[in-house]
């Protein structure tokens, strides 16, 4: 098991090249920015899944802000939430 772990992360450090890198593996780049003075940044690129997770958020809190304002005018007579 041991063996399987240090393979793979072997495989993805050393001989992986990645294209938010410009086709540099994460070795390169680390080793790269240990001999330069000045770091090169490279982008985070958003995973869709936890775009879309806080899109549903938001969504849902103007929804729910938009049933609290809805409430409200229904029922101008009522003073506080639950009365």
């Amino acid at each position: 098991m041991r063996q399987a772990i240090k393979g793979t992360l072997d495989y993805y450090i050393n001989h992986y090249p990645q294209k938010r890198l410009n086709g540099k593996t994460c070795g390169q780049v680390r080793k790269e920015s240990l001999e330069q003075k000045e770091f090169t940044q490279y982008p985070i690129i958003p995973s869709v899944r936890y775009v879309r997770y806080w899109n549903e958020i938001e969504s849902k809190k103007k929804h729910q802000k938009e049933m609290i304002i809805e409430e409200i005018k229904n029922n101008p007579n009522q003073t506080g939430m639950g009365c």
